[in-house]
């Protein structure tokens, strides 16, 4: 991943999954379908986001740090 994507792309990608991750994991124990210490695989979300942060990773970045007015 880190190969493919480079410096700033990895932080994206990282960040991404991260985010993506709790969300789909709180949406699991709200409806219930998972219990609290289940497992959920990581290393979907990390592929999902390589290739989101593939297609639209320099759009996501300047979006997120225009946030913060770091751009």
């Amino acid at each position: 991943m880190g190969l493919l994507l480079g410096w700033p792309d990895l932080g994206v990608a990282l960040f991404l999954a991260y985010i993506l991750g709790a969300i789909v994991s709180v949406h699991l124990l709200i409806s219930k379908k998972a219990k609290r210490g289940a497992q959920i695989a990581f290393g979907t979300f990390l592929s999902l986001t390589t290739v989101i942060t593939l297609l639209f990773g320099d759009q996501l970045l300047h979006w997120y740090l225009g946030l913060f007015n770091f751009i």
